[in-house]
């Protein structure tokens, strides 16, 4: 059962310093009493005070492209979240606190790495999807590629660059260093995929794609269509403890002195067999039959969701992953949480993610800008400012 909210740990923000006469001068601008900081929570993930603090605060030129959304070498800035993974984190130490802060350095802050050739790969969907070798894996066999979900490579890089924050933090406290720490989408691509890249590497030939006989030849953790068009995926990893209860759920029990299925070599001997009788049983009814017959004998197994499945499914909510939105007025009643609970910390209620250029005048001002000197970039239309 999930846990319940606990309780806020707190972290000060100090007022920055302005780097007007180096714009990629690193500024210590989060004074965190507590480690790990308080989590605050927005639509678009998780983030520590000091790090949203650091995202604000950096060189004028970054900041001022992250506050309009424009487009900062390679990169694609927006505010106020952690936004790009690439970015390098510096922690340093006052006399009393512990501070982090961000570099606005050019160069080494590509979605490929920081050594050799970056190429173009500047997005999620190219770096993180393609160059990995994800995009070319994850498809039906001898079908067409298909495109990642929206920010699937970002979200999971994020995560690491989250890890490397904290870490760095920690080492930080322990040992009295500061450190750069560094991702990048390739490399959380390359991890994503590393199973099969590490058979490539040992010297395996994975480099022709499965057919669809290769699929018959394990009918217990393969897809199966039902009825209503919906798609099964069967998953029975110990075949030896499940048959028995899998060919009750089948409403098969007849199948227990089947020669061809005796035991699991002849099951294997036998697969293509298994196979066509299995899609023809699952192709008779609806998802929702199946899922109630696999339910009832504990069979693993789940039905491909829709986004409409999604959000209405109860675990969902029950388990704080679906999450309400902070009291006021916003535009949705739930947003999707961050993945990290910390029993004992409450996290912050999300709220809806600010206009872009909401914050262009306020975070210029703090660099140390004029009035008429941030008119003047809006004017040209070097950063932006909502209406």
């Amino acid at each position: 059962m999930w846990p319940g909210p606990p309780q806020q740990l707190s972290c000060r923000t100090s007022a920055p310093t302005s780097s007007r006469s180096n714009p990629s001068t690193v500024t210590p601008i989060a004074d965190c009493s507590a480690v790990p900081s308080r989590f605050t929570q927005t639509s678009s993930g998780i983030r520590t005070h000091a790090t949203n603090a650091a995202l604000r605060s950096t060189s004028r030129r970054t900041t001022a492209m992250r506050s309009s959304g424009s487009s900062y070498g390679s990169r694609t800035l927006s505010s106020p979240t952690i936004g790009r993974s690439c970015w390098p984190v510096i922690a340093s130490r006052t006399t009393t606190s512990l501070r982090c802060a961000l570099t606005s350095s050019t160069g080494r802050s590509t979605p490929t790495g920081w050594k050799g050739r970056t190429g173009t790969e500047r997005a999620s969907r190219t770096a993180w999807w393609a160059r990995s070798g994800l995009m070319d894996h994850v498809r039906r066999p001898l079908g067409a590629h298909s495109i990642s979900a929206p920010g699937m490579g970002d979200h999971a890089t994020c995560m690491s660059l989250f890890g490397g924050i904290m870490a760095a933090l920690y080492r930080r406290e322990k040992t009295s260093e500061g450190a750069h720490v560094y991702t990048s989408l390739l490399a959380n691509g390359a991890w994503s995929h590393s199973m099969l890249i590490q058979g490539g590497l040992v010297g395996f030939d994975l480099s022709d794609q499965a057919t669809p006989d290769d699929l018959k030849a394990t009918p217990l953790a393969t897809m199966y269509e039902t009825s209503d068009d919906r798609t099964l995926l069967l998953c029975i990893l110990n075949p030896v403890k499940e048959w028995a209860g899998f060919i009750r759920a089948l409403g098969s029990p007849a199948w227990a002195s089947e020669p061809r299925f005796a035991d699991p070599e002849q099951r294997v001997a036998n697969a293509a067999d298994l196979h066509g009788l299995l899609a023809d049983l699952f192709r008779n009814d609806t998802a929702n039959h199946w899922r109630e017959r696999l339910d009832a004998q504990a069979i693993t197994y789940s039905i491909a969701s829709n986004i409409s499945d999604v959000i209405n499914d109860e675990q969902l909510y029950a388990n704080d992953i679906l999450t309400p939105m902070s009291e006021g007025p916003q535009l949705y009643a739930h947003t999707v949480n961050s993945p990290i609970w910390i029993k004992g910390v409450e996290k912050t209620q999300p709220v809806a993610a600010p206009d872009v250029g909401q914050h262009t005048d306020a975070v210029l001002s703090e660099l140390g800008l004029s009035g008429a000197e941030i008119d003047a970039l809006v004017r040209a239309g070097t950063v932006g400012r909502s209406a």
